[in-house]
C-alpha cells in the first residue's frame, strides 16, 4: 500500500499510529461509515500531517502493550496537543485488570485485546464517535452535569404507582404471608443499586431465596439453588420486583429506565463510554424488558451498554409510553434474561 495521509477536506478520519497489517485489515472490512482509515509511521507522523494537511481526525488507533510507547505513554503526549478530546483506542496483546484501570484513568477510551472480533471492532468505535461529545457532557465549570427527571415522566411515575400500589395492596400482603410461611426471614428485602447519577439506594424486592442468600447479588447465569417455592413463582412472573413501586414513589426509580445496577457492576462502569447510561432514570422496565433482538432471552455486555446508552440519549416521555406499554406483551414471554460475555 502507498503512504497516503491525506483526506477530502472535512472527510472523517481514523488515526493508526502503528498498527501492524491485521489490525489494518481488519479495521479495512468494517463499516465505518465512510471514514477515511489512514496509516502513521509514528505519532510524530500524525501530529504533522495533521497540522499541514488540516486532516478532520476524529478517532486514533495504536497498537502495542499499555505501558509501552504506543499505550499510556502515547495518550498522555496526545493530550497535550489538541488531541486531548479524540477518542483513543489501544490494541493489545496483554490485558490485565489493574493495568487497564491505570489505562482508562490516564485518557485511553478503550482497550481492545487480541484477537478482536470485528464486529465488536466496528459497532464500538461508531458508537464512541457517534456520542463522544454526548459521552463527554461536561458544564462550563468541568463538572458532568447531573441528571434530574422530567415533570412529565415523574408525574407519570408518581400516578402509575400510586395507583398499582393502591389496586395490589391485597395482593402484596398475601404474598408477604407465604413468603414468611415458606421461609424464615424478611418477606421484602433491600439490596443497594446505582441509578440515575450515580446516586446508591437501596432496591425492594420480595425475597425469593432462603434468608442467608438473599442479599446476594443476582444471578444472572442460573437459578438459585436455595430459591423457595414461591420464590420461583414470583422470579418467573416478575411479581418480585413489585415492591420496586415503592422505590418510584420515593423518586429512587421511574416506571421506564434504565436498570440499575449493584454496586460491583457500576463501580466498573465510570469511563466516559459508560457515563451516558446513568444520565437517563433507574426503572422498573426498560429497554431489556422489550427488546426483541435477545437470544432466547440472552444479552451480550456489548448489547446492554448500546440498549442502556441509546435510551440515555433519546429518552423522551414518547419514547417511555412506548416502552411502557411493549412490556405488557414482553411479561408473557418465557424466560428470563441471562447475561453473557
Amino acid at each position: 500500500m502507498t503512504y497516503n495521509p491525506t483526506a477530502p477536506k472535512n472527510q472523517q478520519v481514523i488515526a493508526l499510529v502503528d498498527c501492524d497489517r491485521t489490525t489494518y485489515t481488519m479495521l479495512s472490512i468494517c463499516n465505518l461509515q465512510n471514514r477515511k482509515i489512514i496509516e502513521f509511521k509514528s505519532a510524530a507522523d500524525m501530529i504533522s500531517n495533521s497540522e499541514k494537511l488540516q486532516l478532520n481526525i476524529v478517532t486514533i488507533v495504536s497498537q502495542g502493550d499499555i505501558m509501552g510507547p504506543m499505550g499510556i505513554p502515547l495518550v498522555e503526549s496526545l493530550n497535550k496537543k489538541k488531541f486531548q478530546k479524540t477518542p483513543f483506542f489501544l490494541v493489545t496483546n496483554n490485558l490485565d485488570m489493574n493495568i487497564c484501570k491505570l489505562a482508562l484513568r490516564a485518557g485511553i477510551t478503550d482497550i481492545f485485546k487480541i484477537p478482536i472480533t470485528i464486529p465488536k471492532l466496528e459497532t464500538r468505535i461508531n458508537f464512541m464517535i457517534d456520542n463522544w461529545s454526548d459521552l463527554n457532557i461536561t458544564s462550563k465549570g468541568g463538572k458532568k452535569k447531573s441528571y434530574a427527571v422530567p415533570f412529565a415522566t415523574r408525574l407519570f411515575d408518581i400516578l402509575v404507582a400510586t395507583f398499582c400500589t393502591l389496586i395490589f395492596l391485597p395482593f402484596f400482603l398475601i404474598i408477604c404471608i407465604l413468603i414468611k410461611i415458606s421461609s424464615k426471614g424478611p418477606a421484602i428485602y433491600s439490596s443497594l443499586k446505582v441509578g440515575a447519577d450515580y446516586k446508591i439506594f437501596k432496591q425492594y424486592k420480595f425475597r425469593i431465596t432462603t434468608v442467608n442468600n438473599s442479599t446476594s447479588p443476582v444471578d444472572y447465569e442460573s437459578p438459585d439453588a436455595r430459591m423457595t417455592g414461591i420464590g420461583k413463582f414470583l422470579k418467573s412472573t416478575k411479581i418480585d420486583e413489585f415492591p420496586q413501586l415503592f422505590n418510584v414513589l420515593k423518586g429512587n426509580m421511574s416506571i421506564v429506565g434504565n436498570s440499575p445496577l449493584p454496586l460491583y457492576e457500576a463501580e466498573k462502569l465510570t469511563t466516559d463510554k459508560y457515563i451516558l447510561r446513568f444520565m437517563a432514570p433507574a426503572g422498573i422496565t426498560g429497554s431489556w424488558q422489550v427488546e426483541k433482538r435477545f437470544n432466547k432471552g440472552r444479552i451480550s455486555e456489548e448489547s446492554r451498554w448500546i440498549l442502556d446508552s441509546n435510551y440515555a440519549q433519546n429518552q423522551s416521555f414518547m419514547i417511555d409510553m412506548q416502552l411502557f406499554l411493549r412490556t405488557f406483551p414482553a411479561l408473557f414471554k418465557k424466560g428470563s434474561i441471562h447475561k453473557i460475555e
